[in-house]
């Protein structure tokens, strides 16, 4: 601890004259006569001094613990945060400021402040809260709800949720396109499904229902917006999809069931293959696997750091999160974090 501060904790409610205190660069000035620093302004200047603004932070859903886990980029755990009952799935605010846990047994999600890591809003969802995403402006909170087979909209300047939807039959995931103007879900119920809706200002519709390999599950679009992929838990393939229309560009066959996926770059894509326990390394252009890169038993999600030098895949059996260099494709490290852990997200904390 900065022994500046343990100096001001122990001058806290005394006498000071005639003096001026430097702590962290901020001076506290007095005059002759009785200054009283409040208790307030020390919980503050402890607050700056734990402040992660700048750092990037890994954040991971524990579903068996009911627990965020939190890790730098070397794979050191900051912090476990409680949350609802069995999260499955975690998203990030676009300004970063936020993460979002869906809770699947609760059926509730945990909004949690990057800043101080805790939980600040906790909101009721359908049944069976299970897939998350943030709206692109951020106005907006959509949750897949597993179990009542709808989509649960959140309005995130009154943490309320405002329409509540019906889909096609066991929608687990969510997506949006950069316009936010669809949305989507991987429904893993019944014959296997996407269901497409239209967004009018937080208001949904569904547009119409696309059937799609089997059991559609993750999802991931590219960074220039063009391209949807969907992973496919019931089969080896990845399906390459127009953002626009959703029509099927190419689907790729990488060896084993696909779990999810994150592009590196608008050609380049990652993808868990659960039942190979590896992930693989597509070109989206030339429809071909470039590598596979062996990382241990049930990968689930992929996220990567701001920079893609590092990739994050948690484990879901071992509860291991391996961190991979991304351009040589070796694991640098794993390290256990947990015991049954999803999904996983990288924020850059007080980045704006």
């Amino acid at each position: 601890m900065n022994k500046n501060f343990i100096s001001l904790v122990i001058i806290i409610g005394v006498l000071v004259i005639g003096t001026t205190l430097v702590l962290n660069g901020k001076k506290i000035n007095s005059s002759l006569g009785t200054n009283k620093i409040e208790l307030d302004s020390a919980v503050d200047l402890a607050k700056d001094s734990s402040d992660k603004q700048g750092e990037e932070l890994v954040f991971i859903d524990d579903a068996e613990n009911d627990v965020i886990v939190v890790l730098t980029k070397k794979g050191e755990v900051v912090k476990k945060i409680p949350v609802g009952h069995a999260p499955h799935d975690i998203a990030a605010s676009p300004n970063g400021e936020l993460v979002a846990s869906a809770n699947q047994d609760s059926g509730t999600v945990s909004v949690i402040n990057t800043r101080n890591l805790t939980v600040i809003q906790t909101v009721p969802t359908g049944a069976g809260a299970h897939g998350l995403v943030f709206s692109p402006d951020g106005r907006f909170l959509y949750v897949a709800n597993v179990t009542a087979d709808t989509i649960s909209v959140v309005d995130t300047a009154l943490w309320q949720e405002i329409q509540e939807i019906s889909v096609d039959s066991g929608p687990e995931y969510v997506g949006v396109t950069p316009d936010g103007k669809q949305i989507f879900t991987t429904n893993l119920g019944g014959s296997g499904s996407i269901t497409l809706l239209k967004n009018q200002e937080g208001r949904l519709s569904v547009q119409k229902t696309l059937m799609l390999g089997i059991d559609p599950h993750g999802w991931a679009i590219s960074p220039d917006g063009s391209k949807v992929v969907i992973t496919n838990l019931g089969s080896n393939f990845t399906y390459l999809l127009n953002a626009q229309t959703f029509d099927e560009i190419s689907h790729i066959d990488t060896g084993a069931t696909t779990e999810f996926a994150t592009f590196k770059d608008d050609t380049e894509l990652w993808v868990t293959n659960i039942g190979a326990h590896y992930v693989s390394v597509v070109n989206t252009n030339q429809n071909k696997v470039l590598d596979q890169i062996s990382v241990g038993e049930t990968p689930h999600g992929i996220s990567f750091s701001q920079d893609k030098t590092l990739a994050f895949v948690p484990l879901y059996g071992p509860g291991e999160v391996v961190i991979i260099d991304v351009l040589k494709r070796k694991i640098i490290k794993k390290v256990k974090v947990g015991n049954e852990l999803h999904n996983s997200v990288m924020v850059q904390v007080g980045k704006n």
